[in-house]
């Protein structure tokens, strides 16, 4: 499981080099591929620990306090996981954001790349 795990990672983070990360120079370049990479196992691990938790819950008929407990615990687990992903992708996105546009919003949403980055954060919220 853990070499799929590792395997995963690194064909997703292989796409950092024909996303974004790709159009910068110098060492702006590397800081972005940084985040880039950071921005798509974040995302990629919550849709994982997402899928996995409805898997768990299709899976498991709530029959007995036992099974009951374990879903509490795996909750409890999916919850902290969770918190820090979100806060990863979010503090990535800022990052990718400020990159590619800068720190001006002048008729960003107008744009095509801003109605798509809107809905993206609309899906994500």
């Amino acid at each position: 499981l853990w070499i799929v795990t590792v395997c995963g990672a690194i064909a997703l983070a292989t796409l950092a080099w024909t996303g974004h990360g790709a159009m910068d120079e110098g060492s702006r370049r590397y800081w972005h591929f940084i985040s880039d990479i950071f921005h798509l196992l974040a995302a990629g691990g919550w849709l994982g620990a997402l899928v996995a938790f409805a898997l768990l819950l299709r899976l498991k008929s709530l029959k007995g306090e036992r099974e009951a407990r374990i879903l509490a615990r795996v909750l409890t687990g999916f919850e902290s996981a969770g918190a820090v992903i979100v806060v990863i992708i979010s503090i990535t996105g800022v990052a990718n954001y400020l990159f590619i546009v800068g720190p001006n919003l002048d008729e960003v949403m107008l744009s095509t790349y801003g109605e798509l980055l809107f809905l993206k954060v609309l899906l994500f919220a």
